[in-house]
């Protein structure tokens, strides 16, 4: 049976840094070229959505 135990404020700031020192040294994240390149993507998937939903509107309203 798991008995929940309530923490102190300092032991949970203890807990957090802690994990927070673990994980500065065992994880590492590099932003590098390939997140530059992702990003650009992204931006220009938005600007073809974009143009593409005008595009439609326009010729559309032509039609009607």
């Amino acid at each position: 049976m798991f008995v929940a135990a309530t923490f102190s404020k300092e032991r949970y700031a203890a807990a957090v840094d802690e994990l927070t020192k673990d994980a500065n040294t065992h994880y590492h994240t590099t932003i590098g070229w390939a997140t530059g390149l992702e990003i650009i993507a992204t931006a220009l998937i938005f600007v073809v959505t974009a143009l593409t939903f005008l595009l439609g509107t326009a010729l559309r309203s032509e039609n009607l």
